[in-house]
């Protein structure tokens, strides 16, 4: 009797120690983008540790659009599989640069030459087939022919992700997505999401039209990223992305006469587009070793219409308050970032800023205002465009900047437009810099910065670590330009040993993940050293089927038991 009330003590005892769910700690596998999509629906998202293989997506078709000038007027005729320029179309509808055209009939639109600037974002769509790229002035020449892959029905994952991804130097590649949201992840908050390699176009499209009397009033924004939207407390290591990220924001208004005497005009109207190459928006968050390369493009365009119907000389075109104002913010890694780290990030994308604004009226309108009616800006830079009380250290700028405006206004008033490009962020408040290669000017507008090292002839520190096996098993590591290449270019961190079926990795300093011989590394950034730690790796046989959370829960019950029975023998004495 008293063995048994000795068992049942030492197992009430024993229920705290053991997990409730032992298997919500279980590594996930994904290896197709069904799986992937299913974050947050079919699989987990809180706190699991996600492994990603390879994950290649090819498109089933193209859109092709050939460019042919006939004076002043560019014609852009769309084919793809099973149309010709002579077949009818349910719908074609082109935006070039903020400019819309539409047909209901045969592929064919027609532009303005003046339509096409130094950067150009081109948004097609036949008949539910829908692309987007980024095109050079030199593209649109008369028999060329620009081919563009249609994007799959992929949509952003649409929950917080809070867990680990680590694409063990995987990649994801072939995606053309293009919709509302350009991003993987919607959010993130306290994840991690590292050794991972995007490939593909990730757009985002934003668009409205309003009618309105009198006064016109809108507030807009659109985001683009190839992995998160909008991230907090996250750590990105070691990502690379090889991709076209565009954010476009499309306005068209219509506003007629109002106001009590019906001769008045006012807008107060918005437009923002941020992209980033990993994250549009990010706060808290740390990049380290991440590395971006391809075009990284926040574009606006908007055209306002006015419809007079009284004496021209006798309106007022807008009130003392209103404005019309779009802003584009891009940034290489981070569109607009507040309170990061930044620690060897390398950026060779393109930043690239475009903007049309237009204002007609249908009637000559009389009267002199200086005031700047069509308000425009961009903030750009090869890590950010804005960046408040941010830490970089160590990050290069080899990619372009390109800025380009036009508008046209046709009323009375004036524009203004104002470019702020920086090497490392367009505009900065509170950040600290410190050597870093640029290519230009570190922050076009600083405000409270401390900048230190950074120029055209910084040699960026190295960020290598250094690895010691404790036995004599070999490790062999897969260089630059193999099948698995490194993230950021500078250090290898996959290796192989063995054929990984029996095998167990203990590391210190870091850690690895072992799977079918390939070993991944995952050392330690230490941010107050700005270095990684060197990592000392065991490679052994698997010693049994006893791990060592069993182990250690046997070991517990073995002093748990000892106990009980000591204090029972104790109190039958008594």
């Amino acid at each position: 009797m008293r063995v048994l009330a000795t068992v049942i003590i030492a197992i009430v005892l024993l229920l705290p120690y053991v997990p409730a769910d032992a298997a919500s700690d279980d590594t996930i596998g994904i290896d197709s983008i069904d799986e992937l999509m299913g974050i947050g629906t079919t699989l987990p998202s809180d706190g699991n540790y996600i492994l990603l293989k390879d994950i290649v997506l090819h498109s089933d078709r193209t859109l092709d659009v050939g460019m042919s000038v006939v004076g002043d007027d560019m014609i852009l005729t769309v084919t793809t599989e099973g149309y010709s320029p002579s077949d009818t179309v349910d719908g074609l509808t082109i935006v070039l640069n903020g400019h819309r055209m539409v047909s209901n009939t045969y592929p064919t639109v027609s532009f303005p030459l003046s339509t096409v600037m130094g950067s150009n974002v081109m948004s097609v769509e036949l008949d539910g087939w829908h692309a987007m790229t980024v095109l050079d002035p030199d593209e649109f020449v008369d028999g060329n022919t620009v081919v563009m892959e249609v994007g799959q029905d992929i949509r952003t994952i649409p929950v917080t992700f809070t867990g680990t991804l680590d694409g063990l130097g995987h990649r994801i590649s072939g995606i053309d997505m293009v919709g509302d949201s350009g991003s993987l992840f919607s959010s993130s908050n306290g994840a991690t999401f590292r050794n991972l390699t995007i490939e593909g176009t990730f757009a985002s499209m934003t668009s409205e039209m309003i009618s309105s009397n009198g006064h016109l009033s809108s507030d807009m924004e659109g985001m683009a990223s190839a992995l998160v939207s909008v991230a907090s407390d996250t750590v990105f290591e070691r990502i690379s992305v090889i991709s076209d990220v565009i954010s476009f924001v499309s306005a068209e208004y219509t506003l007629e006469q109002g106001g009590e005497d019906g001769r008045s005009f006012s807008t107060q109207c918005a437009r923002d587009s941020v992209s980033g190459g990993i994250v549009a928006k990010s706060t808290g968050c740390d990049f380290i070793a991440c590395s971006v390369s391809g075009h990284v493009v926040s574009s606006v365009g908007s055209e306002l219409s006015m419809e007079v119907h009284v004496t021209p000389s006798l309106i007022d075109t807008f009130s003392e308050t209103a404005f019309n104002r779009s802003v584009m913010t891009v940034g290489g890694i981070s569109g607009i970032s507040e309170n990061d780290r930044f620690a060897f990030c390398d950026s060779r994308a393109d930043v690239v800023s475009v903007c049309q604004d237009v204002i007609t009226s249908d009637s000559p309108m009389a009267g002199s205002d200086t005031d700047d009616r069509v308000q425009s800006g961009s903030y750009m830079g090869g890590i950010s465009g804005m960046m408040t009380g941010s830490y970089v250290y160590g990050c290069s700028d080899h990619g372009e900047r390109r800025d380009t405006y036009i508008a046209d206004i046709r009323i009375p008033g004036t524009y203004t437009h104002t470019g702020y490009d920086g090497s490392v962020c367009g505009s900065s408040n509170g950040c600290v810099f410190d050597t870093c290669l640029v290519s230009g000017e570190t922050s076009a507008s600083s405000v409270s910065d401390d900048l230190n090292g950074c120029s055209k002839d910084t040699v960026v520190p190295d960020c290598t670590f250094g690895l010691s096996l404790e036995n004599d098993t070999d490790v062999v590591f897969e260089g630059i330009g193999d099948s698995q290449r490194t993230m950021d270019g500078r250090y290898p961190i996959i290796g192989s040993v063995g054929d990984g079926e029996d095998l167990v990795v203990e590391c210190k300093g870091g850690n690895a993940v072992l799977i079918h011989g390939r070993m991944v590394m995952n050392p330690t950034f230490d941010w107050s050293e700005m270095a990684y730690k060197d990592m000392t790796i065991e490679v052994r046989e698997e010693d049994g089927p006893v791990s060592a959370d069993l182990i250690v829960l046997l070991a517990t019950c073995a002093v748990a038991v000892t106990l009980v029975v000591f204090t029972v023998r104790s109190l039958g004495r008594l």
